[in-house]
This record gives C-alpha cells, sequence and structure tokens, in this order.
C-alpha cells in the first residue's frame, strides 16, 4: 500500500513468512537447510524480490501508449469474437490462436478497459496485419513499460529488490537465439509472456497514474531521529521521472 503522492510505503507484506526470532540463536544446519528449499521462499520478501507476470494490470499501460501514440483514440472500436488469428508467415496453412476470455462483441477504448478484453489489446500492442490495423510493436511498448519504471529496480530503502523483465526483440535474440514475433507482443500487451515485474514495480506504475505522472521513488523511512528522539533527517518525495503521457489521456 503506497501514498500516491509521496511514494511512501503505508503497509508491505510477503509471505510465506518465517520466525526471525531463530537467526538469534545458533542455526543448526538442517533448519537453515529447511528455510532455504522451502518451495515459497519464505527468505525472500516476494513484495520486492520476486518477479510475476502482471497479467491484465498491465493493460492500462499498453492503452495510454497508444493513445499517446496515436495508435488508438478512445472511441476506436475493435470487435471481439473471442480470439485473434495470426497466419504462420511462412506457411499460411498454419493458423495461430490467440484467445480472449469471452466474445465481447464491439468494444470502444473504455470497453477495452472495463471489459480486459484480450483481444481490444493484442490489437494495440500488435496489431491486425490483413485489416490494416497498426499497432504499437514492440519497440515502442518495451519503451513506454519501462518509462513507467519497469525493467529496474524502483530504489526502495531496502536490500534485495529485482530489476525486474522488459522484453524487445533484441533480448529475445540475445537470449533464446529467436526472432520476435507478432505473437510476442500480443502477449506482451496483455501482461504475459516474457514481461516480469514486481508487485512493488507494478504499484508504483499504478500509482504514477494515480497522481497524474509522478513515477516516485518508494521508500518505507518517514525521518531518521537521534538517541534524543530529535529528528536529523525529514525524506522529502522524490519524483524519479514523469510519464511521457498526456495529462488528458492519464
Amino acid at each position: 500500500v503506497m501514498d500516491v503522492h509521496t511514494g511512501e510505503i503505508l503497509a508491505m507484506v510477503s509471505l510465506p513468512t518465517y520466525d526471525n526470532n531463530i537467526f538469534s540463536r545458533t542455526l543448526s544446519q538442517e533448519e537453515l537447510d529447511a528455510l532455504l528449499s522451502e518451495p515459497g521462499k519464505p527468505l525472500v520478501n516476494h513484495a520486492i524480490g520476486e518477479m510475476y507476470a502482471p497479467g491484465s494490470s498491465f493493460k492500462p499501460i499498453t492503452g495510454l501508449a497508444a493513445l499517446q501514440e496515436g495508435v488508438a483514440t478512445t472511441s476506436t472500436t475493435i470487435i471481439s469474437h473471442g480470439y485473434i488469428t495470426v497466419p504462420n508467415q511462412y506457411d499460411p496453412s498454419v493458423v495461430y490462436e490467440f484467445r480472449d476470455w469471452a466474445a465481447l462483441g464491439p468494444l470502444d477504448f473504455y470497453g477495452g478497459i472495463s471489459w480486459s478484453s484480450d483481444v481490444y489489446f493484442y490489437y494495440l500492442a500488435g496489431g491486425k496485419q490483413d485489416e490494416g490495423f497498426q499497432g504499437l510493436g514492440e519497440e515502442r511498448l518495451a519503451r513506454y513499460a519501462r518509462s513507467f519504471g519497469l525493467g529496474e529496480p524502483t530504489g526502495i530503502d531496502l536490500p534485495g529488490e529485482s530489476a525486474g523483465l522488459v522484453p524487445d526483440a533484441k533480448w529475445k535474440e540475445r537470449t533464446f537465439g529467436e526472432m520476435w514475433y507478432v505473437g510476442d507482443t500480443y502477449n506482451f500487451g496483455i501482461g504475459q509472456g516474457y514481461l516480469a515485474v514486481t508487485p512493488l514495480q507494478l504499484l508504483n506504475a499504478v500509482a504514477a497514474i494515480a497522481n497524474d505522472g509522478e513515477l516516485l521513488r518508494p521508500r518505507l523511512v518517514k525521518e531518521i531521529r537521534d538517541s534524543h528522539g530529535n529528528v536529523v533527517t525529514t525524506l522529502q518525495k522524490e519524483v524519479r521521472a514523469w510519464l511521457p503521457v498526456e495529462q488528458d489521456y492519464l
């Protein structure tokens, strides 16, 4: 839980947890091994150190990028028949299907967001070549994802923060030796595929939408006091960057 105006972290929970009193004594190797081998990784702060696919919570970023880049307007209407198809570029007889969670019918931008239509955001992210609809493409989508603070640590005043991953064609070629396909862009646009974020990164990105575009540095420390209780330092709000999106779109 974050104060979107200051970046102050008001609550943070990581589960599963562990009893940290056991570290006040000598730990046996068996006890330590049990903690380290626990599938839930209790010693990891999952809020800042674990990476997950954000799923549909990433769609507002895709949507804002599409509005800002002129790919779509709020009246852009797309019909969701429950899926989208893409023929294999080398063998048109092979057709790939990317599904929506339901056949939602015609949707404008507000409908696409409120119904969380996968098909709507497939179009915005990757376009539909046979219909002449030009989407963002992976390069622009990756650029906007990074502008929301994804793919790098937030700078919170805690150790063990993960950077997350914002994929693009160069990364895929370097990592897997494979080219990037439009299906990768479709998955990227709905927060799936290779995209990985920490819960804190996602919270920070959503907070930037809520506060009209300020990407803040999250912090736990409010002030530092000496042994007599006198305030030595008061930490102020720190704006890391501004979202490259017009106020009307936010």
